[in-house]
């Protein structure tokens, strides 16, 4: 054997193993590297799947209160994220070989078919449902936003006042890690209240002194509801039980209003702060309850749904009537006045619904695929008031006689008087 020959060997074997080394090497950094959906919904009890063209891929789900951060490696570069609840399909979730990565709700409907989802903002490497803008009841005109880099902005909707561009109201601080999940505007506008992800394992949550550009930091984890005197609401989950508790703006001092089941959700206040509304399963089967704020139960009803999670309830602006709903395309609406009750059988789409501000008629999101604007808003008698290609994220009847629709940061207003 002679020295050429071995040589040649060598750098042979020298090559594979360097070629060896790269993949390898290629397929660590790939396998680490993830992309992360930021979800405003516990998935906790869901089945998660990632379709793609290798087949169907278990994706990593970590759900904390009402937050799911959903995992996947960036080496699938296209694909979608079904979700489904008790064999139905909840949410498409679109990934495409740019990480763009789209969302819809659906309703709960048979999984017999891929819907297409429509693209929501995109944070390389994490892709986060941005929270709603916010439209204050006291002054309809003003619009707070989650704008560019973590500020929040204030725009004036006012006819005098298009043409005016949005004010910088504050700059958050939040960490790399941090995403915004949940901001509020106290009913005085001189406070913010916003809640973080860190990570995909703990709620952060801050109170923000607008005028003094101040925010202190607290341990609640878990949705905080702002009642219009200023004071908040909380549930706290204990081992046996879920507590209702109430502070003040600095968490306090807190109170217990209420032991409740474990597993107790959608708190929502009424805007005279006179009741609350919440939602817990007893017996397997999901209930809707009304209480007033001392703890005494007003009015229960049995929501026919046995199933992983419900849209929450909405209160009318007079704080007359609510509306709860089911997955069965039923609602079920209380007087609180008149101590009424009735069911209508109508198929709401995830609970994007909204009463006229005088409690007189109510508005809801409809889909009808057979349509070519297949969403479609209506009101009680089924007036068709819009329609739209893609859905939109909440409705918001105001009480200068609109309806603002919202799809991401943009809100169409129709007048409903």
């Amino acid at each position: 054997m002679n020295l050429t020959f071995i040589k040649k060997k060598i750098v042979w074997i020298s090559l594979v193993i360097i070629i060896m080394i790269l993949v390898i090497i290629y397929a660590i950094l790939n396998f680490k590297k993830e992309k992360t959906v930021i979800v405003n919904s516990n998935l906790k009890d869901a089945e998660v799947t990632l379709q793609t063209d290798q087949g169907i891929l278990p994706v990593t789900v970590s759900s904390i209160a009402n937050i799911t951060s959903l995992s996947l490696p960036t080496s699938v570069k296209t694909g979608k994220i079904v979700v489904k609840k008790d064999g139905y399909l909840d949410k498409i979730i679109s990934v495409d070989d740019k990480g763009l990565i789209g969302l819809v709700n659906l309703p709960l409907i048979k999984a017999e078919e891929i819907i297409l989802a429509k693209p929501i903002a995109t944070i390389s490497p994490i892709i986060i449902v941005q929270p709603s803008p916010i439209i204050l009841s006291s002054d309809p005109n003003k619009i707070y936003y989650l704008g560019d880099d973590n500020k929040i902005m204030l725009l004036d909707n006012n006819p005098d006042k298009l043409n005016e561009n949005p004010k910088e109201i504050i700059s958050l601080g939040v960490d790399e890690n941090q995403n915004i999940t949940q901001f509020n505007v106290s009913p005085d506008s001189k406070y913010l209240f916003f809640q973080t992800l860190n990570g995909a394992s703990k709620i952060s949550t801050k109170v923000v002194d607008i005028s003094l550009k101040e925010q202190k930091e607290y341990d609640i984890q878990s949705d905080v509801i702002w009642s219009s005197d200023n004071m908040f609401f909380y549930l706290k989950e204990e081992e046996n039980s879920t507590l209702l508790m109430k502070s003040t703006l600095n968490f306090s001092n807190p109170s217990k209003i209420l032991d409740l089941p474990v597993g107790s959700s959608d708190l929502i206040i009424s805007p005279d702060n006179k009741y609350i509304s919440i939602v817990y399963k007893k017996d397997g089967v999901f209930w809707g309850n009304i209480y007033d704020t001392n703890g005494k139960l007003i009015k229960e009803f049995n929501l026919n749904y046995n199933g992983d999670a419900l849209p929450i309830a909405k209160w009318s602006s007079n704080s007359q009537k609510i509306a709860f709903f089911n997955n069965q395309n039923q609602i079920f609406i209380y007087d609180v006045k008149n101590l009424k009750d009735q069911i209508e059988n109508t198929p709401v789409v995830a609970g994007i619904f909204s009463w006229k501000f005088d409690g007189s008629n109510y508005y809801y999101l409809i889909n009808n695929q057979n349509l070519d604007m297949p969403y479609v808003v209506k009101d009680k008698n089924n007036k068709k008031i819009a329609e739209f290609i893609e859905a939109p994220e909440s409705i918001v009847a105001d009480k200068n006689g609109n309806l603002n629709i919202i799809t991401g940061n943009d809100i169409e207003r129709i007048n409903i008087k």
